[in-house]
């Protein structure tokens, strides 16, 4: 390898954050502007495309057409 290669070369830690329990966690926050959408762990690739229309849901205040029970934050989730 050559010295040029070594200095342009960058590490890269593809960390895939999950929750405890492997549930998302999607939503709206106190923030009027903070929207969720983390937690998929292993499953990105899996669930992007619905977590991704749920939000996007959220944001333009349309129905998201699913059940969002236990999938944000509130109620003390990780109290």
């Amino acid at each position: 390898m050559s010295d040029l290669s070594r200095r342009a070369a960058c590490r890269h830690n593809a960390a895939r954050p999950m929750t405890p329990e492997s549930a998302l966690i999607l939503g709206s926050t106190c923030h009027d502007n903070l929207f969720l959408n983390m937690g998929h762990g292993t499953l990105g690739w899996t669930m992007s495309l619905g977590s991704s229309r749920f939000v996007a849901d959220l944001v333009f205040g349309h129905s998201t057409g699913i059940d969002s029970d236990g999938l944000g934050l509130g109620l003390g989730r990780y109290a």
